[in-house]
């Protein structure tokens, strides 16, 4: 649960507060991700540090 809390906020900033936006891109296939959705990727503390890691990434305007 606080690996998803974590992750939200940050798709949350990367996607200035729009929730409906931020919780369409955790549902959805990630091409950064390997084709996974993001929600599929909190199981591990690994798995939801390559999320974040995207979304900094992201943030940051590198490519994916």
């Amino acid at each position: 649960m606080i690996a998803l809390i974590a992750v939200f906020e940050q798709a949350l900033f990367l996607f200035e507060d729009d929730a409906a936006t931020a919780t369409e891109w955790m549902s959805s296939p990630v091409r950064g991700l390997g084709s996974k959705r993001p929600l599929e990727m909190l199981r591990t503390r690994v798995e939801t540090n390559a999320v974040l890691d995207l979304i900094g990434r992201l943030q940051r305007g590198v490519l994916v």
